[in-house]
């Protein structure tokens, strides 16, 4: 199984736990393409990156976990300094028994907390046959989902970057 497939593969099974009707999966990985953390969506209100969101997209939930549960326990304040050695995957389920991807590239507020912390590269479903790479410096999003669009989000990761 080559690295994307595996990647991908293990995105889907996070996307798969999500009870949201859009099924969002992620991983980041890091040196050598290995898997640290997996996260998928949620519409809890949930505190993420120190901040209480209306809903968790899976790219905060995996950023979250990394620089959380992994990064600041390792290198404390200066964390930071290591995030542009991961990268982001990003899948889109579409509702059937199957996976099939749909479109998945990240909101404009996921866009913006990736620039905020440093990531490098993020790789997203375009459809079942199509993985995009963007340099995170690089990435434009103008979408925002149906919970940001109701202001909560907005304040909150206004007040970050």
């Amino acid at each position: 199984m080559s690295r994307q497939s595996r990647n991908l593969f293990a995105a889907s099974q996070e996307a798969l736990k999500s009870t949201q009707t859009f099924k969002h999966g992620a991983v980041i990985t890091g040196k050598g393409g290995k898997i640290i953390v997996s996260g998928h969506n949620k519409g809890n209100r949930t505190k993420v990156l120190n901040h209480v969101f209306t809903c968790v997209h899976a790219e905060m939930d995996v950023m979250n976990k990394l620089i959380n549960c992994v990064l600041i326990p390792k290198y404390g304040k200066d964390y930071k300094k290591h995030i542009k050695k991961y990268s982001i995957w990003v899948v889109r389920l579409e509702n059937r028994d199957e996976i099939k991807y749909t479109y998945s590239k990240p909101c404009f507020y996921c866009s913006r907390l990736m620039k905020y912390y440093g990531f490098s590269n993020v790789y997203y479903t375009v459809n079942n046959e199509i993985v995009n790479k963007e340099k995170v410096e690089l990435l434009e999003s103008s979408h925002k989902s149906d919970c940001q669009m109701k202001g909560d989000n907005v304040t909150n990761i206004m007040k970050l970057v």
